[in-house]
């Protein structure tokens, strides 16, 4: 009797539990932040909005920018300012992502953060080779330990 009610309970459990995917995709889908839009349609203006303000930073003409020559900060181009304040940011959302670029030079990261951004914005209009690179990197990230949640901190200390 033991053994029928084992195997019974055994089948009950296994036809309630949700396949992996669906248990990822909720986990990603609670920890961004508010104001993503799953599914959302990117505009021709909100792709033009994005470069501008990529062009805007790339180029200096920013407060913070200014703010910090004044003061006479280290970071003298403007993306470093950026990839200073945006891993600074990352570091408060996420304490323990400090672990996952313990190795990396501020240089290198700076450099790997610049490539992103970049790479982003060119791929936003095929959103095919932006989900296949997406895709690849988040594989990458993945075998290094990096889990799901991380990549939604990240997100949200970009935007």
């Amino acid at each position: 009797m033991g053994v029928i009610q084992s195997a019974a309970l055994s089948r009950y459990r296994n036809d309630r539990l949700q396949p992996i995917e669906d248990i990822i995709c909720n986990i990603v889908q609670k920890s961004t932040p508010s104001y993503f839009l799953h599914e959302a349609v990117v505009t021709e203006n909100d792709i033009k909005i994005g470069r501008m303000s990529w062009n805007l930073i790339t180029s200096g003409d920013t407060a913070t920018f200014s703010e910090c020559i004044l003061a006479g900060s280290y970071y003298s181009s403007p993306l470093s300012i950026f990839c200073k304040a945006f891993f600074d940011k990352l570091y408060h959302i996420s304490p323990l992502s400090k672990v996952i670029f313990r190795r990396a030079t501020e240089k290198s990261l700076e450099s790997i953060l610049i490539s992103v951004v970049t790479t982003a914005l060119r791929q936003l209009k095929d959103s095919t080779s932006f989900a296949k690179i997406l895709h690849t990197v988040v594989h990458i990230h993945s075998g290094m330990g990096v889990k799901a949640v991380s990549c939604a901190e990240f997100g949200n200390a970009l935007l």
